[in-house]
């Protein structure tokens, strides 16, 4: 998993305010830090996923039919073998 430079900040910043600031990190303190190190790591994922979808090459969902005259010799069999009813 890829650790993102955005999260490492965030945990890094908390940690070096608490130190500084000798700041008691108390039960909502302590909800709030990890509801929102939970929102920026769920951010980077839906992120990167976005960009990987992008830089990926689309593909149809169907594929294509080839060009007339070049099918197998049974694919042509069969398309003359077609009843009309």
């Amino acid at each position: 998993m890829i650790i993102r430079l955005a999260n490492v900040k965030q945990v890094l910043s908390i940690v070096v305010a608490v130190t500084v600031f000798n700041t008691t990190i108390g039960f909502l303190n302590g909800l709030g830090i990890v509801m929102t190190l939970i929102g920026g790591a769920c951010y980077s994922y839906v992120d990167l996923r976005e960009k990987n979808q992008r830089m990926r090459p689309m593909t149809p969902a169907m594929p294509l039919p080839s060009p007339p005259g070049t099918g197998t010799a049974s694919e042509k069999e069969e398309l003359l073998n077609v009843r009309i009813v």
